[in-house]
């Protein structure tokens, strides 16, 4: 398995699932929690494809209709997209990022990081960043959820981030 993320409650049972993709064929599975504190039986949500995004964020509720939802970064143009939880499934992805969220080293989902109810994007950059307050590696910024599954634009929260090795 490869790009692995907490994504809350997908399967509609009232535990925080798991998903995964499978590095060799590209499929992206959820794994649900059970009332045992362990992960159930894998349920197969993509069929393939998923090696194509280089990076999974389970964020919450970004899109405001009471179920988790996904951000995938694709490796190839930097587009992010938005994959709208549905009970057990994901929906039909929607651009929320145009290009250049490959600048981002990490994109963690943190829940609602600054206390406005929407769930929020949280990252790291690269060296290839560059933004007014903040350049290179090490900016960790916050992109506020709209509640549509939109962000705001990103807020430097923080500096010297890439010392932190394996911390996400």
């Amino acid at each position: 398995m490869s790009r692995i993320t907490a994504v809350g409650d997908l399967s509609g049972d009232g535990r925080s699932d798991l998903m995964a993709v499978e590095k060799a064929t590209g499929k992206l599975y959820l794994y649900p929690g059970t009332s045992a504190g362990t992960l159930g039986s894998r349920k197969l949500l993509g069929t393939g494809g998923w090696n194509a995004m280089n990076a999974l964020a389970g964020v919450g509720d970004a899109n405001g209709d009471g179920r988790a939802d996904l951000y995938a970064r694709e490796a190839s143009t930097g587009k992010l997209w938005l994959y709208p939880g549905r009970t057990g499934a994901l929906g039909s992805r929607v651009l929320v990022g145009t290009g250049g969220w490959n600048v981002m080293d990490t994109l963690l989902g943190l829940g609602d990081v600054n206390g406005d109810d929407r769930a929020d994007l949280v990252t790291t950059t690269t060296s290839r960043y560059v933004g007014e307050e903040c350049r290179g590696a090490g900016c960790l910024l916050v992109y506020a959820g709209r509640g549509t599954g939109a962000l705001d634009r990103g807020v430097v929260t923080g500096t010297d981030w890439w010392n932190l090795n394996g911390a996400f």
